[in-house]
């Protein structure tokens, strides 16, 4: 079987994708067939360089001289091995527009609506939440099941100890192979998570930035939160407006930027354009609606075992890991300062705002259009499906 992805022709540089999946560059050529002149062979020369006298690889169908299209589309496939064609440089990231983007805030109902359309679409499922990437976290960052994951496929999940840092670079690179390997085998991609930063990683790609010096990294990270956004404020003031000034983490990046390199932050991390063709949603639901969900689901995973995956992870843990909803609260519990209620109930007006923040995050920078969940129901999936292009 033959799956195109853009427009091969004489000359163009592709990626070549095998049924292992291995990616090797290829060449689209079209030779002369040495018994009649009058066809032609569409080659895709995984060398790239053929020596002459050496037969290029990979024949996909026979046309004649004047009958090469200049589109090769499902309705034209070729015999032989499968083989996935991408246009060339492969930054460009037009295997995305074979995926399908469910974003949106915590405990929306990304993870069941997902399940639903993968299982109807033969879809796999890839994670987009910078939580659930921590092996150690299966129940404080709500994972998949076991049995939703034996249902359909899921990819990333519980894939990182949480003695890693994680950022959207790596998450970005982890994913797209992800995804490619999942077009591969003809399948369908839903990519599902609230991570912002990460979802625009993926999508929009990151600009090029200089490496940090250690020593300013250092002075940086020593600094509190309060006095990096005083410092911030007079370097970069445009920066506040665009992050998560309560994330040190996003803070400290900010800054590290400025200080290296004497510019603002802001000016250099100019946002790089949206892919053409991408399909998703934006999940919302009422604020009565979430709020309700939220409180539900901080209860569930507080008697499901987060405390103790706090317990045996706390002296292990990252600074990104520590960062995930609940950390905080789970570690003043465990020390004694507050009690089992108060845990819950901070847990449920920290993850409150967290949502409050990622909705924001979404109309501001999303591109997709956005879904009420409160008022769907069952029979609306196949709605929702036509609107995906899905069927």
């Amino acid at each position: 079987m033959f799956v195109p992805v853009g427009s091969p022709r004489r000359g163009d540089r592709c990626l070549f994708i095998s049924r292992t999946g291995r990616l090797t560059p290829a060449r689209a050529v079209f030779r002369p067939l040495p018994k009649n002149p009058q066809l032609v062979a569409a080659v895709y020369d995984r060398r790239n360089n053929s020596k002459k006298g050496k037969q290029p690889t990979g024949i996909a169908r026979r046309y004649k001289k004047d009958r090469i299209p200049r589109r090769l589309t499902r309705d034209r496939q070729a015999a032989g091995t499968p083989l996935l064609l991408f246009p060339l440089p492969v930054s460009d990231r037009t295997v995305l527009r074979q995926a399908i983007f469910l974003a949106g805030p915590t405990s929306v109902g990304k993870s069941d609506l997902a399940l639903a359309l993968a299982e109807k679409f033969h879809g796999e499922i890839v994670c987009a939440d910078a939580f659930q990437l921590y092996r150690e976290f299966p129940v404080l960052s709500a994972q998949p099941s076991a049995h939703e994951q034996s249902v359909v496929p899921h990819h990333l999940y519980g894939t990182v100890p949480c003695t890693e840092d994680m950022d959207a670079a790596r998450f970005a690179d982890r994913a797209l192979d992800a995804i490619t390997r999942i077009v591969v085998r003809a399948k369908i991609p839903f990519v599902v998570g609230g991570s912002g930063l990460y979802l625009d990683a993926l999508i929009r790609g990151l600009p090029q930035l200089p490496p940090i010096d250690p020593a300013i990294r250092e002075e940086v990270r020593a600094m509190t939160l309060k006095d990096m956004l005083g410092r911030l404020q007079s370097l970069d003031p445009a920066s506040l407006a665009v992050i998560d000034i309560h994330n040190p983490r996003r803070v400290a990046r900010r800054l590290e930027l400025c200080r290296q390199t004497g510019q603002p932050a802001s000016r250099l991390l100019t946002e790089l354009p949206v892919p053409e063709g991408l399909r998703g949603l934006v999940l919302t639901r009422d604020r009565d609606d979430l709020n309700a969900r939220i409180a539900v689901s901080v209860e569930a995973r507080l008697a499901g075992g987060a405390i103790d995956e706090v317990r045996a992870a706390r002296d292990l843990a990252g600074g990104t890991a520590r960062q995930i909803l609940g950390w905080r609260e789970i570690t003043a519990f465990l020390d004694g300062t507050i009690d089992r209620a108060t845990c819950a109930e901070l847990v449920t007006t920290a993850t409150r705002q967290y949502a409050k923040r990622q909705l924001t995050w979404f109309r501001a920078k999303s591109t997709f259009a956005s879904e009420n969940l409160t008022a769907v129901t069952p029979d609306s999936l196949d709605r929702l499906a036509r609107q995906l292009g899905l069927s």
